[in-house]
């Protein structure tokens, strides 16, 4: 007779969908979600609107599981599978339909942004951001306003406020020297081997210890051995990336080569990621660090995924954290050892609105960057 705050999500199917579960129980409990779920019901062009299948179904999802009401996820499921099918030519993944929370998590978000992209300019040629002359990419102004006219003309929806994050990379030649370039990432992926390696290499002391995700961003960022482009060179290139411009939700997923069952990296429920910002794009700028812990999706050795989410009712300042595989829910005691206690997959935090005063201010995520006199003239 418990009175639960949210119920799971189901599927007539015996196949084994806990990794969509997963992922959309997780999404459902943000914030922005609760934005998403308003911004669809009050605008009409959703309306039985064919070109809105899979938000109108998010958006019914979202909204039964916040009222309370178990959720479905057949129809979810059948429109990413109509939607690959129809873009599969611009996916390059080979592994897109990988049954693993992060590989859903990636087409969710982009054929999400696919259908409510309304961008200002849909003919604005893309190419050119990819094929400057090595002049061209070692002038860091140009290639940024080169970057920035291109978000601002082709990337137009919800999903670009709440999820897309802009980076920086600087490539350092031997032959070449340095040069730019600039990303959208929606989904921070963390070599958990790899950073495994260079910590212990590091610290020998914390050999045993888990991996921080201090730990994790500084090796995310550090030097990444790779070839040039332009020389052609093997492993000649040193590739470091910096986040220029951070947005509402910020996703990391946990890659290994083999699961272990265990938690090996220490979650925390507050993370600030000032340390990893380019101090070049954001030095001036009123940009909100601070983000808190809103879920965790892990792996168990039964095979299935399951979602550990704060869960905050509306118009209600406290709530609890609840563990959900499938549509079976429990309420955990001690949060800080049960995240931890199993294998992380995924992440989610959300901007920890307590240090903003308005929330607004980091919606407007590309209209955050710093544009100065030079970078206009460079632009023209």
């Amino acid at each position: 007779n418990i009175q639960y705050l949210m119920r799971g999500i189901y599927n007539n199917s015996n196949y084994n969908f806990s990794y969509v579960h997963s992922v959309l129980q997780a999404l459902s409990c943000l914030d922005c979600a609760k934005q998403f779920v308003y911004i669809v019901d009050s605008n009409n062009q959703y309306n039985n609107n064919n070109q809105f299948q899979l938000t109108s179904a998010v958006s019914q999802l979202f909204k039964s599981l916040n009222n309370g009401n178990e959720g479905n996820s057949s129809l979810i499921i059948n429109f990413i599978n109509i939607l690959y099918q129809n873009n599969k030519a611009r996916i390059f993944s080979k592994n897109a339909l990988s049954n693993d929370p992060y590989h859903f998590l990636f087409l969710l978000l982009d054929f999400l942004h696919l259908e409510n992209n309304m961008a200002p300019n849909p003919s604005y040629d893309s190419s050119m951001l990819y094929n400057q002359s090595l002049d061209k990419q070692k002038n860091d102004d140009y290639i940024y306003c080169l970057f920035v006219s291109f978000f601002k003309q082709t990337q137009n929806s919800m999903i670009c406020d709440f999820f897309f994050n802009v980076e920086k990379y600087t490539y350092k030649c031997l032959n070449c020297g340095f040069y730019y370039f600039y990303g959208i990432k929606k989904i921070f992926r963390i070599d958990v081997d790899t950073t495994l390696k260079y910590r212990n290499l590091a610290f020998p002391n914390r050999r045993n210890s888990k991996l921080s995700l201090d730990e994790c961003f500084k090796v995310y960022i550090g030097g990444k051995e790779m070839n040039c482009k332009f020389c052609n060179k093997q492993k000649c290139t040193y590739l470091y990336t910096k986040i220029c411009c951070s947005t509402r939700v910020l996703i990391i997923y946990l890659q290994r080569k083999n699961h272990c069952y265990y938690g090996d990296v220490d979650i925390i429920s507050h993370f600030n990621i000032a340390d990893y910002f380019s101090i070049s794009r954001t030095s001036g700028m009123n940009i909100n660090p601070y983000y808190v812990l809103k879920a965790c999706i892990s792996f168990c050795n039964t095979g299935k995924y399951f979602a550990d989410c704060y869960v905050k009712p509306y118009n209600c300042n406290n709530g609890a954290w609840y563990r959900f595989m499938d549509n079976q829910i429990r309420i955990l005691d001690n949060v800080n050892e049960e995240i931890n206690k199993y294998e992380p997959q995924i992440l989610i935090y959300e901007l920890d609105e307590n240090y903003f005063n308005s929330i607004q201010q980091n919606n407007q995520n590309i209209n955050q960057f710093n544009y100065n006199n030079q970078m206009n003239n460079n632009n023209q």
